[in-house]
């Protein structure tokens, strides 16, 4: 996504482009949670300002206003189910990772604040910013529709930090995941994860809906997994850092999200439970619940007699 627009509007060659960023935004992530933060304290004020310049360069360039972006009308069309499934799979990733952020928060209440600000105004704003300027030049990605609009150098600047701020967020989760699940060291792990999505990024960009739609089926269930065992297992009280003593292997939690990548994709295509990603979390949600439960009445059935003996 970074490197095909610069390709296409400046003529960089693609592949030692696409190589040259892959390498430093995964160098970011290697440095620490600090290079991030200050990457993320430049990047924001810029795409608020260059996303809100298009906004209203799109509203001016129009022939009637603001009245032919609130009043166009799609050339093609697509069902509830597919448009839910689309814009949730957009930003799903970014919503069961922010655990992995918030809690470096000061306590909960800001940790729950930044959060809503970031999802209801924050992602808000992303899906305004495209759609207008998709409305008003006929293309959706926001660097191309501010090279048309004549801000082809606000375009690669908003591209650019764009990209790298959401990559890197996916990556340093990628790399706490890794390395709880290996205990290998966390650098070592970024390295071997940018290096693997530089090469891969070719081919998820050439198949991207493909890939939005496979997320939405299958990340929301990890959400729903999150939820599950806050509310239910934990009792929304989970011990210290310190105390705690985490589980190797969580059964329990991969049965619940087969199942719901299960109930997700035998959702139908119309009707009320046609919204795939929502029934998928609902399902996760519910066999979690289920499931913990019935091995908690086991295990206590288990105790007295064990006692016995």
């Amino acid at each position: 996504m970074l490197s095909a627009p610069i390709t296409k509007y400046v003529g960089i060659p693609y592949v030692p482009l696409l190589l040259v960023g892959g390498l430093a935004m995964t160098y970011t992530v290697a440095v620490g949670f600090k290079a991030i933060e200050l990457l993320s304290m430049i990047a924001v004020p810029a795409i608020l300002i260059l996303g809100f310049t298009s906004v209203f360069k799109a509203i001016f360039d129009a022939p009637e206003g603001i009245d032919t972006i609130l009043f166009s009308e799609p050339s093609g069309s697509m069902t509830i189910a597919v448009g839910m499934s689309l814009a949730v799979g957009s930003f799903i990733s970014g919503a069961t990772l922010t655990p992995d952020f918030v809690r470096f928060s000061k306590n909960k209440r800001i940790g729950v604040f930044s959060t809503a600000i970031g999802f209801v105004f924050g992602n808000s704003l992303m899906f305004i910013f495209g759609a207008v300027g998709a409305i008003a030049t006929g293309v959706s990605d926001i660097a191309e529709v501010l090279a048309l609009q004549g801000l082809l150098g606000a375009g690669i600047i908003l591209l650019v930090l764009n990209i790298w701020t959401t990559n890197d967020n996916a990556l340093y989760a990628s790399g706490l995941g890794l390395v709880n699940i290996t205990g290998l060291k966390r650098s070592h792990l970024v390295w071997a994860a940018g290096i693997f999505g530089t090469v891969a990024s070719d081919f998820l960009y050439n198949n991207f809906i493909g890939w939005l739609s496979f997320l939405s089926v299958s990340l929301p269930p990890i959400g729903g997994i999150i939820i599950a065992d806050f509310f239910f297992r934990a009792r929304t009280n989970y011990p210290s850092v310190e105390s705690f003593k985490p589980q190797m292997f969580n059964g329990v939690a991969i049965v619940a999200w087969l199942i719901a990548i299960g109930v997700s994709v035998a959702s139908p295509d119309t009707g009320v439970f046609s919204v795939a990603p929502l029934n998928a979390i609902v399902a996760t949600i519910v066999s979690y619940a289920v499931l913990t439960a019935a091995l908690e009445k086991v295990a206590k059935r288990a105790i007295p007699k064990s006692a016995e003996a």
